[in-house]
C-alpha cells in the first residue's frame, strides 16, 4: 500500500469544531491587545526528566518542540504565550516585563500546565499539524519550517502509549488538517533511492539530504519562507544523544541546551530550518552513508537560494553548528562528536561560508545556546534611540583628565580598554544581562560592553534593559563584526560563489540603522577566522557606520590609523567565564610586559562572558603592582580618540598673551 502523507479526517474536523466551542468563550471575552491575558506555560518540571531514559528524553524533546511551534504561530500576532523552562532566566524576564511601569504591567496572566492545555487554548489559530519521524532526524527541522510557513503544530509521530503524540492526537483540539512526513504505518517519506518524492530531483543517496532538498524545492526556492531569516539548529538527533559530549565545567541546563525552544522566533518569521555539516572532506556522524561533501553541497544550495531571495541584502542566520553533539573532533576537555575538525575550526568554516552569501549570524553556541520566548520578546517596544553619555573628548576635557599635556600631546602611558564580550548571541545576552546587571561592581569598573546591536531582533528587551539601567562606567560597542557575527573578508568579490556580487555596500547599509539606534560608534572586533585578512582600504569602510574606531589587528602593527586618521587597535584575550582571577591576572601581566613603559601604547583587552566583579578583581590585581602604575583603563571612545591624537596630534594651543601693564598714574609737578 502506498503511504498517505497528506490527509484529512472528517472525525478530526468534528473534534476541531468541538475545540472551538470549548475555547470560544475565552476568545470572545478577550480582545487581542493589552487586555488579553499572557498565557504562561510552565515547563520547569521537564528539567527533572531522566535523560538517560529514552522515553523521558523523547517526551521532553517532543514537549519543547511542540510548544515552540504553537508559540511561534500564536506570538506572530503579539506577545501572547510565554514559556518558563529556565526558572532563573525566564522567570526573571517575565517578572521584569510585567512589573509596575514596564511593558506588560497590568496584563492579566493565564497559567497553563501542559502542552495539551496550550493546544486546547490556541488550536483554533492553527491551520493544521505536521508530524515527523525521528528515524530521519532532519525531518524535525522540516517540521519546524512547515509549522512556520503553514501555521501548524509540529509533533513527532510516536506509537508509544505514553508519548506526547498519543496524548495530543486523542484530544478534540488536535488539528484536523494533518500533514505527515511519515505514514501511519511508519513508512518514511524519504526512501533514499530513485526520485525524491514530490520533486524531479534524483535521490542523493542520503535520507538527510533528500529531506532538505525536498523542503528547499517545496518551500524555500518558491519564496514561501522568509527572505530575512534562516535557522541553523540541532535536529531530533538530540533525542538519542541528549547529553552533550563535553567534559568541561560549563553549560546551561540539558533541556535548554537542546535549543528546541529557540525555534519559536524563527517559526514566527517563517524561516527555513537546517542542520548540516559545513566541511567538504568528511561525512557527518549523523549520516555516515552519504558521499563525502553531500551535506556541504546542500548547505551551499540553501545559502545560494537565500542570497537570491534577499536580493543581495544581509540576512540573519540564527543558531550555530551543534558541535557538542556532532561534526567536531576531540579538543582539550571536549571528547569529540564524530568529526575531523575541532569545534573552533568547524565554527570558523561555517562562518566563512555563511558570510560569503551575506549571512550574518546571531549565533547560539554551546555552552549556553538556549533562548526561550524570542517570539514573545520581538514585540518589545524599543525607544527611537539609546544615547550614550560619554566623557568629554575635547582638548580641554582630555587635559582635565590628565590625558593630554599643556601642548595637546598625549601623555605617555600604556592605555588599555576592556572589551567585555562575547555578545554576538541573543541567547547569551538574554542570559547574562539579567545576571551581570545586578553585579555590585557594575558601574564602578569601566567596561566597554561588546554587544551586537542586531541582537535587538530577538532580544530587544535585553538591549533595552542593559541600556536604560547602564551605570556611569558602562559603555557600549559592538562585538564581532558589527551588527552580526560575520567574516568581512568574505564580502569582497569575487566571492566563494562567483554569481554573488560584492557585499560591502550591503553590509554597510545593514549596520547603519543598528549603530544609529543604539548610538554605537565603535566596532569592538573584526572576526576573520578562515576568511581572507582585511587590508587598510577595507577596514576604512567601517568608518561609515562605526566612525570612532574599530578593533582590528593590522598585519604589521598593533594599533594605528588609516590614511584618513581612522583608528584601529588589536585585541588580546585575557580570559572568559570560568577563568580564575589569578590566572587572568597572570595572563594580563604577561601581555602588558610586552609593551614598553614610558611610551604611549594601546591595547584592547578582550574577555568573554565575564562578570563586572571578575573584571574589577583582575584590574585591581594588576594596578596594585608598581610596574603597572602607568596603565590606564579607559572607555572606548576616549581610547580611540587618543590613538588618533597620538598619530595626528593637535597643534599646541596658542600662547597666552602677556597681560598689558596698567598705565602709571601721573604725578603733580
Amino acid at each position: 500500500m502506498n503511504p498517505v502523507f497528506f490527509r484529512r479526517s472528517t472525525f478530526r474536523i468534528a473534534r476541531h469544531a468541538a475545540a472551538i466551542l470549548v475555547t470560544g468563550i475565552f476568545l470572545c471575552e478577550n480582545v487581542r491587545g493589552d487586555t488579553e491575558p499572557v498565557t504562561v506555560l510552565d515547563l520547569t518540571t521537564l528539567n527533572q526528566s531522566d535523560l538517560s531514559n529514552p522515553e523521558q528524553a523523547a517526551r521532553a524533546w517532543d514537549s519543547l518542540h511542540a510548544a515552540a511551534s504553537i508559540q511561534g504561530v500564536v506570538n506572530r500576532k503579539g506577545p501572547r504565550v510565554f514559556i518558563v523552562l529556565d526558572e532563573k532566566v525566564d522567570r526573571f524576564w517575565l517578572n521584569e516585563l510585567m512589573s509596575p511601569g514596564n511593558w506588560l504591567a497590568g496584563r492579566p496572566v493565564r497559567q497553563c500546565a501542559s502542552v495539551g492545555e496550550l493546544l486546547d487554548q490556541f488550536s483554533p489559530e492553527l491551520k493544521g499539524a505536521v508530524t515527523y519521524d525521528s528515524r530521519i532526524s532532519a525531518t524535525s527541522n522540516l517540521a519546524s519550517t512547515i509549522a512556520g510557513v503553514e501555521d501548524r503544530l509540529a509533533i513527532r509521530m510516536d506509537a508509544s502509549p505514553n508519548s506526547l503524540f498519543q496524548e495530543l492526537v486523542s484530544r478534540p483540539s488536535f488539528p484536523a488538517d494533518r500533514m505527515d512526513l511519515v505514514s501511519p504505518e511508519g513508512v518514511p517519506m524519504f526512501v533514499n533511492q530513485g526520485v525524491i518524492r514530490g520533486t524531479p530531483l534524483p535521490s542523493t543517496g542520503s535520507l538527510k539530504n533528500d529531506a532538505y532538498l525536498w523542503a528547499i524545492s517545496r518551500y524555500l526556492e518558491v519564496g514561501k519562507c522568509s527572505d530575512k531569516f534562516l535557522a541553523n539548529y540541532l535536529d531530533a538527533f538530540w533525542i538519542s544523544h541528549p547529553a552533550p559530549k563535553n567534559s568541561g565545567p560549563l553549560g546551561g541546563s540539558p533541556l535548554s541546551n537542546s535549543a528546541a525552544l529557540n525555534h519559536d522566533f524563527f517559526i514566527s518569521k517563517r524561516a527555513f530550518f537546517f542542520d548540516l555539516l559545513p566541511w567538504h572532506d568528511e561525512k557527518p556522524v549523523d549520516d555516515p552513508g552519504q558521499w563525502t561533501g553531500n551535506d556541504r553541497t546542500t548547505l551551499l544550495k540553501i545559502l545560494r537560494t537565500m542570497s537570491q531571495l534577499s536580493r543581495g541584502k544581509i540576512f540573519t542566520v540564527g543558531g550555530s553548528m551543534p558541535w557538542s553533539w556532532k561534526y567536531a573532533s576531540p579538543h582539550g576537555s571536549f571528547a569529540g562528536s564524530g568529526g575531523k575538525h575541532t569545534p573552533v575550526q568547524t565554527d570558523w568554516e561555517w562562518t566563512r561560508i555563511a558570510s560569503a552569501y551575506n549571512g550574518a549570524l546571531d549565533s547560539d553556541p554551546y555552552s549556553f545556546p538556549g533562548l526561550a520566548n524570542a517570539s514573545f520578546y520581538q514585540h518589545f517596544p524599543l525607544q527611537e534611540v539609546y544615547p550614550q553619555a560619554l566623557p568629554p573628548l575635547d582638548p580641554a576635557g582630555l587635559r582635565a583628565r590628565g590625558l593630554l599635556d599643556a601642548n595637546h600631546q598625549v601623555v605617555p602611558k600604556r592605555y588599555a580598554m576592556w572589551c567585555a564580550g562575547d555578545y554576538q548571541s541573543s541567547a547569551w545576552l538574554n542570559r547574562f544581562v539579567c545576571e551581570y546587571w545586578g553585579d555590585p561592581a557594575r558601574g564602578k569598573v569601566t567596561l566597554n560592553w561588546a554587544i551586537n546591536p542586531s541582537l535587538a531582533q530577538r532580544a530587544p528587551h535585553a538591549m533595552h534593559y542593559s541600556r536604560t539601567k547602564a551605570g556611569p562606567t558602562d559603555f557600549f560597542i559592538s562585538s564581532f563584526s558589527g551588527a552580526g557575527y560575520l567574516s568581512p573578508g568574505m564580502l569582497t568579490a569575487p566571492r566563494l560563489d562567483a554569481s554573488i556580487p560584492d557585499g560591502w555596500e550591503a553590509w554597510i547599509a545593514w549596520n547603519k540603522p543598528f549603530f544609529q539606534k543604539f548610538d554605537m560608534k565603535i566596532a569592538g572586533g573584526i572576526f576573520e577566522g578562515f576568511a581572507p585578512a582585511l587590508n587598510l582600504q577595507q577596514i576604512s569602510r567601517y568608518a561609515k557606520f562605526a566612525p570612532q574606531g574599530v578593533g582590528w589587528s593590522a598585519p604589521d602593527r598593533r594599533w594605528g590609523t588609516d590614511g584618513n586618521g581612522y583608528p584601529f587597535c588589536a585585541a588580546r584575550d585575557v580570559g572568559s567565564i570560568g577563568t580564575p582571577v589569578a590566572e587572568a591576572a597572570t595572563t594580563l601581566a604577561g601581555i602588558l610586559r610586552e609593551i614598553p613603559q614610558s611610551k604611549t601604547n594601546f591595547l584592547i583587552l578582550r574577555t568573554a562572558l565575564s562578570s563586572p566583579s571578575w573584571h574589577g578583581d583582575v584590574q585591581a590585581a594588576i594596578l596594585s603592582q608598581q610596574e603597572f602604575s602607568d596603565v590606564v583603563l579607559l572607555d572606548a571612545a576616549t581610547f580611540f580618540r587618543l590613538i588618533q591624537l597620538t598619530l595626528h596630534p593637535l597643534p599646541p594651543p596658542p600662547p597666552t598673551p602677556a597681560p598689558t601693564p596698567a598705565p602709571t598714574p601721573a604725578t603733580a609737578g
